[in-house]
């Protein structure tokens, strides 16, 4: 017995829209990551170094 299988054709637009939203999806995260990355570490450390070069004594 052999097994028939029905090849659907999908929709064009619909292999279109579904490729825009997982790029929109993995844009959002990346650009999470990097708002996550400078809030946690690079804001503060750029922060404590222009404090440090401001405060700067001239001994």
């Amino acid at each position: 017995m052999l097994l028939q299988y029905h090849h659907y054709r999908v929709n064009f637009f619909f292999t279109k829209g579904v490729k825009i939203l997982i790029a929109v999806v993995i844009g959002a995260l990346l650009l999470g990551g990097l708002y996550a990355l400078f809030n946690t570490t690079i804001i503060p450390t750029l922060t404590s170094k222009i404090q440090g070069l401001f405060n700067y004594s001239g001994n």
